[in-house]
Parts: C-alpha cells; structure tokens; sequence
C-alpha cells in the first residue's frame, strides 16, 4: 500500500508538468520504478542463503570497482600491474557465480568459458608491449594503437566479452529465488561489468588517454592536459559501451569458443612473434619497452604485417566457425 500511494503521487506531480511531456514521463517513471523496487517487500525463497549472496555480492562490486579504477584514466596515475586488473576482475566474476549458486541457481559454463577466453586476446596483445605495467602500456601506444596492429584480437576481445555479458543477462533474467534488491544490486553489477570491459578495452587497444597532438597541451597547463586527458578516455569508453549495448547480441560461442577462438589467438600470437623477429633482424623495428618503429618503412613494416596477420587470422576464424555450425 505504502508504495502504490508513492508511486501515486510521483504520477500526480507528472500530471502538473504535462506541458514537457517529453521529457517528465521517463524520468518521473524511473522514481516511481525505483520507490516501488525499495518499499516493495521481498519474497525470498527457502533455497536461497541471503547471508552468503549478500557477501559475494559485495565483494563482487568492491572487485569490480577496484579493477576499473586502477586502470589509467589520465597521466601521471600510479603505476597498476595488469595481471592485478584481471585477477580483481576474475574474483569480481567468481564472486558472482557464488551469489548465484547462494540463491539456487545454477551457473552456465558459457560465463566461465567466455571470461578465460576473453583475456588471450588481451595477453596476446602484449607481445607488442614488454611491459606488465598498464600505465607503460598506454604509453607505448603514442605511435600508433594496438586496435590497427591487432583487429582481430579485438573483435575476439569484445565478443568474448559480450558473449560473457549476455550469459550473465540470461542468468539474471532466469532468477526467481532471490528478493527484489538483490536482483537489482544483480543488475547493478552487470552494468558495472560492461563499464569495466569498455574501460580495459580502450586502455588496451585504444591507447587510453593518447591522442595526436595532446601532448602540446602539457606545455600550455598540466591541469588543461590532464582534463583533456580524461575526457578523451570517457569519450573512447563511451564508444566502446555503444558498441557492448544489450541490442548487439554476439553469435552463439557457448559450443564452439575453445575450437574457434583459442586456436586462432594462439596462431596469431606465434605469427605476430615471429614477424616482430624478423623486423629486429632487418632493423625495421626496435623491441624495448615498446616496439617502435624506425622511419617511414618501419611503419610499413609494421601496419603491413599486421594486416597479414589479421587477414589470416579472420578467414581462419570463419571457417573454424562455419565448420563448427556445420558439424
């Protein structure tokens, strides 16, 4: 009764703005939605152990949060090992699929297989970098980004991820043991979980905060370049977020993920290697902390053999995959 009256009233305070009717109605629904969600009372199953989701849950979010804010979103950040971030991330994940099987649901092995799946093309990425360190790896991306030397392992990233995403969907919107407030504070996190994956894509593939040409800004005002900084990696995560949105779906990975995608990560890992050798060997390219073109052909070098790589890669993806739906 309480919330039928709130809600009662937040409609009545629409009715006296009806002349911005475009605008009033979704926001005054999301305050109704959000009073009836809080004063609604929960019927939670005998199943489910509230005690132990309500634990994972929060440590779930405090992981989640944890992993996104220690990825570099401006210069000048501490310095943060990647193998931390997903480790953080990992545990965000298990904390999940704890709470799930607190309220009596049971876990896909679709989640699990996406989640390892998605971090090959993230290590196969470093090749380029000899460095753990996110900061450096942003950095060493001023050149030119990883997304034009490895496509490939970024479509596979992104859809591993989506795939991943789309899994937790489905589980969530298959849960019926536990309260209101707990599928909500589910929800929460899976939107945190999209946020984190945009976020780590951009500073893996996206060269985070770099752009060409900021640099000049450093000279004008460090508190003008580290504002341009930032709002340079919120637009590219923004992007990335648009292309991860619940209308995308990604195609069906739960039979075929270690058939198709492992065996093409692990092909373009080796032939990158061995390319990147060769271009030593010729002095086309230097292998420090970063790779590092020398001149105008070392470029070519790189962007060429890139592209070969990713060529090969991509038709060997597609017909593991159409070999796959066909058996």
């Amino acid at each position: 009764m309480p919330a039928l009256l709130l809600k009662a009233a937040v409609l009545f305070l629409w009715t006296q703005h009806n002349s911005s009717r475009s605008v009033m109605p979704c926001r005054l629904q999301l305050v109704a939605d959000l009073v009836k969600i809080l004063t609604k009372q929960e019927v939670i199953s005998t199943k489910a152990d509230v005690a132990t989701a309500e634990l994972a849950l929060s440590i779930s979010i405090a992981a989640s949060a944890a992993a996104t804010i220690a990825l570099p979103w401006w210069p000048g950040q501490q310095e943060v090992n990647l193998l931390f971030v997903l480790a953080m991330a990992a545990s965000s994940k298990s904390a999940l699929m704890l709470a799930l099987s607190a309220c009596g649901s049971k876990v896909t092995p679709k989640i699990i297989a996406c989640e390892i799946v998605s971090v090959l093309p993230i290590l196969a990425t470093l090749t380029y970098c000899q460095t753990l360190s996110v900061q450096d790896i942003v950095l060493a991306q001023h050149q030119l980004w990883y997304i034009l030397l490895q496509p490939t392992n970024f479509i596979i990233y992104l859809v591993c991820s989506l795939a991943t995403l789309e899994a937790i969907n489905e589980q969530l919107r298959a849960e019926s043991n536990c309260g209101t407030v707990h599928l909500w504070m589910f929800s929460l996190l899976s939107h945190s979980y999209r946020f984190f994956t945009a976020v780590l894509a951009v500073t893996i593939f996206l060269g985070g905060w770099t752009l060409p040409g900021i640099n000049f800004l450093s000279i004008i005002s460090h508190q003008l370049f580290t504002t341009a900084s930032c709002i340079i990696f919120l637009s590219k995560t923004a992007l990335v977020i648009y292309t991860l949105s619940p209308k995308r779906r990604a195609f069906a990975l739960s039979r075929s993920i270690w058939k198709v995608v492992v065996p093409v990560v692990v092909l373009n890992t080796a032939l990158t290697d061995v390319m990147l050798i060769i271009g030593v060997k010729l002095e086309l390219i230097t292998r420090q902390v970063s790779t590092v073109a020398q001149g105008a052909l070392g470029y070519f070098y790189l962007l060429s053999t890139s592209l070969l790589v990713s060529c090969l890669s991509a038709v060997l993806l597609l017909y593991n995959h159409r070999q796959t739906k066909a058996q």
